[in-house]
């Protein structure tokens, strides 16, 4: 395991505090001597830590850390914050949960308080924007304990893709790929096939892999394709936490599912999430269960129809239409 566990504090640490005890900056260390040089930086004081901090957690124009009242609301944050904090058990954690739960927020301030920009993309970019001003300002609440520093990791969020695709196309980025042909221009290919460009270059083995709904743009093959190199991946060291809507997705061996519901939280199996209950509901019974959303008046050639409106739906298809001269 990278990432063992995180809190929430009860009041943002001050600079100073991140510096002496926040693992953030400990995983920051992705070059020798990035270590050393932080170090050195605790003992001069606080001045550049705090240049650091904010590159993570914005000010207003006060020059106040926004405390995001609306986020401490979220189902998933106070969750983790009622429950003094989350373990990591397993090397791939799965989060699901209806839109609105928190799943994305709780990614995007991991991410930053780890060091991650947060418009995504690979750990350690230097063209990529560290914050935008616009997030909320969780992460300065959070406190995250590593077992070891970060040395590989990437952020996928699909909202921002495009333009971490921009940033992967710059000369220094396409001259240190590994995997993709150099000259594969990544702005040409289709989003689903962008994304499974960009996961395959960067997640590899061991490293710190943070994916936000990353079957968006998949189709049905290329997730479990997805789930493939997911298991791979973890079974060579990587560490994975998944928000995800998917069936496919939640299959994941190894991995841990936390379920975001109405009134709770909980730790289901697969079999058990909202999200393969409903997919099975509809593959059993799909007139049914579009009934429910559409009311009685469905094609009546879908499984479960009654032989009256397929009868019925014959008629309306030989009945002669009046035409209007």
């Amino acid at each position: 395991m990278i990432l063992r566990s995180l809190k929430f504090l009860s009041s943002p640490e001050s600079p100073q505090e991140v510096g002496e005890q926040s693992p953030y900056f400990d995983a920051a260390a992705t070059i020798p001597g990035v270590r050393r040089a932080l170090e050195r930086e605790q003992r001069r004081g606080a001045q550049h830590l705090r240049w650091k901090l904010d590159q993570v957690v914005p000010a207003d124009a006060s020059g106040q850390r926004v405390d995001s009242p609306w986020a401490w609301k979220l189902p998933l944050i106070k969750h983790i914050k009622s429950r003094g904090g989350m373990r990591f058990t397993r090397p791939v954690t799965l989060i699901a949960g209806d839109n609105g739960s928190g799943k994305s927020t709780f990614l995007e301030s991991l991410a930053l308080n780890l060091g991650f920009s947060v418009s995504g993309g690979r750990f350690g970019n230097p063209y990529a924007p560290k914050a935008t001003g616009t997030e909320a300002a969780l992460s300065s609440y959070l406190r995250c304990e590593l077992d070891e520093p970060i040395l590989r990791g990437y952020y996928l969020r699909s909202e921002t893709h495009q333009q971490m695709l921009a940033i992967d196309s710059v000369a220094e980025e396409v001259a240190g790929r590994n995997h993709l042909d150099p000259t594969m221009d990544l702005s040409s290919r289709s989003h689903g096939e962008s994304i499974f460009d960009v996961l395959g270059e960067h997640v590899d083995g061991k490293g710190l892999y943070m994916l936000d709904e990353p079957e968006a743009g998949l189709s049905a093959v290329r997730q479990m394709a997805l789930l493939a190199e997911i298991e791979q991946a973890a079974a060579r060291g990587g560490q994975f936490i998944i928000a995800t809507h998917s069936p496919i997705l939640l299959g994941a061996r190894q991995a841990q599912i936390l379920e975001i519901g109405e009134d709770n939280v909980g730790y289901p199996t697969w079999e058990e999430t909202e999200a393969v209950r409903a997919t099975k509901e509809f593959f059993t019974n799909p007139r049914a269960a579009l009934d429910l959303v559409f009311g009685d008046s469905l094609h009546p050639d879908l499984p479960g129809a009654s032989a009256a409106a397929r009868y019925q739906d014959a008629e309306e298809t030989d009945r002669p239409h009046n035409k209007h001269s």
